[in-house]
């Protein structure tokens, strides 16, 4: 069975290429006809990653990506941080799919206006963008609502775009990111700005 850029042998039981402590596979999928943000996991034991692969529903998710990576733990990721840079970039893993800051060339912002007041969301990326605009368009269905392009300053096209579920990542909490405003880095992302030169 072959599923993006990994293969599962014929009896099904391994995934060719694997080697154990190494490597781990980064599976992510999507559903076909809800506009909603990717979802995905990084899995380091290949029993579970080909559960993973088999347990995607096809006729109600689509497989984006499927791939080999270098296991890289927590600790292998800290230690790729500069000392001077530990303080503000801190090594966490996810327990759901986010977007890298880095990820998206251009990011929207989401302006909700009623007579209750005005409220002007933080840029996203568009596919989460267009979920806030769903939901504000719900729950306030006489609101004027604009959702404007933003380019994103953080852009780097060599970015992996989502950090998926039990992947390390970086997340940058210096002075000037607002708690509401942590900012989420990919491992290539995170080690380009915080990685020791």
């Amino acid at each position: 069975m072959e599923t993006g850029q990994i293969t599962v042998t014929k009896d099904g039981r391994s995934i060719v290429g694997w080697q154990d402590g190494t490597t781990a596979a980064r599976i992510i999928w999507k559903h076909r006809e809800r506009d909603e943000p990717v979802h995905g996991r990084e899995v380091v034991r290949e029993g579970l990653a080909i559960v993973v692969l088999r347990e995607v529903d096809r006729s109600e998710y689509q497989l984006v990506s499927a791939e080999l990576v270098p296991a890289v733990t927590r600790e292998d990721l800290r230690a790729a941080i500069a000392p001077g840079n530990r303080d503000v970039a801190l090594v966490e893993t996810k327990t759901q799919t986010q977007r890298c800051a880095c990820a998206d060339e251009v990011l929207y912002t989401v302006t909700t206006r009623s007579p209750s007041g005005t409220t002007v969301g933080t840029p996203l990326p568009s596919g989460l963008a267009r979920f806030v605009e769903n939901r504000a368009r719900e729950q306030d269905p006489d609101a004027e609502i604009t959702v404007e392009p933003y380019p994103n300053p953080e852009y780097r096209p060599e970015c992996r775009r989502d950090i998926v579920e039990d992947e390390a990542y970086i997340k940058y909490v210096g002075e000037d990111a607002a708690p509401a405003l942590y900012k989420l880095y990919c491992q290539r992302c995170g080690i380009a700005l915080w990685g020791q030169s």
